[in-house]
C-alpha cells in the first residue's frame, strides 16, 4: 500500500498502537510506533518534515513526556500533537494545552471518536499549510514588485 502520510505515536501499550494503526491504514496514512521515549526521537528525527500529526501518550511519566511535546515544539512548532491518557486531572490537562498540544482525549475512547479528531487536525494541518505558502509566496511577489517600482 502506498501511505500519502505518516504519523507518530508513542505508546507503551501494543493494543493502543494497533487500534491507531487500523484507523489511519482506512485513510491511506502511515503509523511509525515507539514504545519509549528513545525509540520515538529516533523516529522524530528521521521524519522531520513528513510526520503529519504526533499521537504522544502521557501516561509514561508526566515530566518526561511534557519534555517530550516541548522538544517537539521546538523542533516543529506546525505539527499537531494529540495527547492520550488515562489521568483526567485538570493540572496535567492544562499543562498539555499550555505546552501546545492540539487536543486532549482520555483513554478509554470510542474508535469513531478518535478517528474523527485525528482526521480533523490532519486537515487543519494541511490548510494552515497551504495557507502558510499563500502568505510565503504573496509576500515575495509584494516584496519583488516593490523592488522592482524603486527601480523605475
Amino acid at each position: 500500500m502506498t501511505y500519502d502520510a505518516c504519523i507518530i505515536v508513542l505508546d507503551n501499550m501494543l493494543a493502543t498502537k494497533i487500534r491507531i494503526k487500523y484507523m489511519m491504514d482506512k485513510h491511506s496514512i502511515n503509523v511509525l510506533e515507539a514504545s519509549t521515549a528513545l525509540e520515538f526521537y529516533a523516529i522524530f528525527a528521521d521524519n522531520i518534515g513528513k510526520a503529519k500529526l504526533i499521537i504522544l501518550n502521557v501516561d509514561l511519566g508526566i515530566a518526561e513526556d511534557l519534555e517530550i511535546l516541548r522538544r517537539i515544539k521546538m523542533k516543529n512548532a506546525i505539527i499537531p500533537v494529540v495527547i492520550l491518557t488515562t489521568n483526567g486531572e485538570r493540572n496535567i490537562f492544562a499543562k498539555g494545552i499550555v505546552e501546545g498540544a492540539a487536543d486532549y482525549i482520555l483513554k478509554p475512547f470510542e474508535d469513531d471518536f478518535l478517528e474523527s479528531r485525528l482526521n480533523k487536525l490532519l486537515n487543519q494541518n494541511e490548510e494552515e499549510k497551504d495557507e502558510e505558502l499563500f502568505k510565503q509566496s504573496h509576500h515575495y511577489f509584494v516584496n519583488t514588485e516593490i523592488k522592482k517600482a524603486k527601480f523605475v
